[in-house]
């Protein structure tokens, strides 16, 4: 063990972890597509060099980084078999604790085409599947889902977007859910807010309850 290490090592837990948060970048990490279904993380890594450092610093730091980072999922008109996804995103998921589901409507279609919106919901409802059925075989440190929606289409109401989001029920009583970002037309944009906030306060019932 060198140095540097037993060096951090003596200061308490709680100051090692303002430190960890220091050495972490402050801004999003994006990924590209060979990430899928992982687009983004919260925050930027930890050094390379500081989870070199040492076993207990390195699993003090990338614990501590996975429970602070918020992991985001986000559709985006096509859903790849879980063979196609790559060791270092299924290793995200692994150990997140929390993660944002992003669905959206109106970004499959070439700008000014509208497509059908029944389509793109039923596209936006198998890539929920896929990611709830990711999340319960392999997320199993995951303590809370945000949940976001995005559509600024003139059409979108609630009615379009609650059987979207019925493959939530499989996870129902394993996580905390919690609202994320809405964008919705100006008409929409509040009973959308109102109805999701509900929708996910029922689904946490059966956690408060146990």
């Amino acid at each position: 063990m060198g140095e540097s290490c037993l060096s951090l090592l003596s200061f308490p837990l709680e100051i090692r972890f303002l430190i960890y948060d220091y050495l972490c970048g402050t801004e999003p990490e994006c990924f590209r597509m060979d990430m899928y279904p992982v687009s983004s993380i919260a925050f930027g890594p930890p050094p390379r060099s500081l989870l070199l450092s040492c076993r207990q610093i390195h699993t003090e730091v990338q614990h501590h980084y996975y429970s602070i980072a918020t992991l985001r999922l986000t559709s985006l008109g096509f859903v790849q078999p879980r063979t196609a996804i790559s060791s270092r995103a299924l290793f995200m998921i692994r150990q997140a604790r929390r993660v944002e589901l992003v669905l959206q409507w109106n970004v499959f279609f070439p700008r000014g085409t509208v497509g059908p919106a029944h389509e793109i919901s039923t596209r936006n409802r198998r890539w929920l599947q896929d990611q709830v059925a990711l999340i319960v075989d392999e997320g199993q440190n995951i303590k809370t889902i945000l949940v976001s929606l995005r559509d600024p289409s003139p059409w979108g109401d609630w009615a379009s977007k609650k059987p979207v989001l019925e493959p939530l029920e499989l996870l129902r009583g394993r996580a905390y859910f919690a609202r994320g970002e809405v964008i919705a037309s100006a008409r929409a944009e509040k009973e959308i807010t109102v109805r999701l906030t509900q929708y996910l306060h029922d689904l946490n019932r059966s956690l408060v309850s146990s």
